[in-house]
């Protein structure tokens, strides 16, 4: 069997424009489609990953979440985002709504790394470097 390739990452979000908007002013991902006229589900591009936003509300069943766990949206998940610049996007990660977590933190694999949040407090790990600049995600 051919090795999968990831092409999509769907977030569950409280308000699909809300989150559309941060994706799009913090990280400059790209607009691909509003698909639907109430809001309630876009798809933006991160790169060659589509970011698929749905509203919680009108989708969050499809989750099968258990009783009383509807805040467990994202957790044990972060998704790592390469950066040209740490700084650049940490300004830009707090004017678009999201939050600064930890960081930036030097790690021994030589990446440096940014943890933060998304409005919904879904985690990003922002990184840059690595051991070896000609690796096109590291």
């Amino acid at each position: 069997m051919p090795v999968p390739r990831l092409t999509a990452v769907a977030l569950y979000v409280e308000s699909v424009r809300r989150s559309a908007a941060f994706y799009h002013n913090a990280l400059s991902a790209a607009d691909l489609v509003e698909a639907t006229p109430i809001g309630d589900y876009a798809v933006l591009r991160l790169r060659g990953v589509e970011l698929h936003l749905y509203d919680f509300a009108a989708y969050g069943a499809e989750l099968h979440l258990p009783d009383g766990h509807s805040e467990l949206k994202g957790a044990g998940t972060a998704l790592y985002l390469h950066v040209p610049n740490l700084t650049q996007a940490a300004t830009a990660v707090e004017r678009g709504g999201g939050q600064v977590l930890d960081g930036p933190t030097d790690q021994p694999w030589g990446a440096r790394e940014l943890l933060v949040a998304d409005p919904d407090g879904y985690r990003l790990v922002l990184w840059q470097g690595g051991l070896n600049a000609d690796w096109p995600t590291w």
